[in-house]
């Protein structure tokens, strides 16, 4: 099914497209306040991309729910707690983990998630 475009569905998805990690649908009507979208179009929009597999929907550790366009490439980026800097892994480090649970239980993993949360160097030292 191929989806209609509207211009306020151009103008998420291009907003989508020039992010480097995860943004909550209140930043996106924060951003783009000027184009006169509404937030509940804004949900509508992204529901509607996750069902057609165009954006990716994860809950953060504080229940907040975070969109993202799905990756060509299998991704994973880790994400600060404390400075939310990110870094792009050129790995799974999920591999060695799916592998032995598909050995010991025969459970096929389908899904991880895609933003691995702790601290960088930087907040690291000054935690300590």
């Amino acid at each position: 099914m191929e989806l209609k475009s509207t211009k306020s569905r151009n103008e998420i998805l291009s907003f989508l497209q020039k992010q480097n990690s995860p943004v909550t649908a209140n930043l996106i009507f924060e951003k783009l306040m000027n184009k006169k979208i509404t937030l509940s179009t804004i949900y509508r929009t992204l529901e509607t991309f996750s069902k057609n597999g165009i954006v990716k929907k994860e809950i953060m550790q504080n229940g907040t729910a975070v969109y993202f366009l799905v990756p060509q490439e299998h991704l994973h980026i880790l994400e600060c707690k404390k400075c939310h800097n990110t870094i792009k892994l050129k790995y799974c480090p999920y591999d060695t983990a799916n592998s032995k649970i598909k050995k010991e239980t025969n459970f096929q993993v389908d899904e991880e998630n895609v933003v691995i949360y702790g601290l960088c160097q930087n907040c690291n030292k000054k935690s300590n």
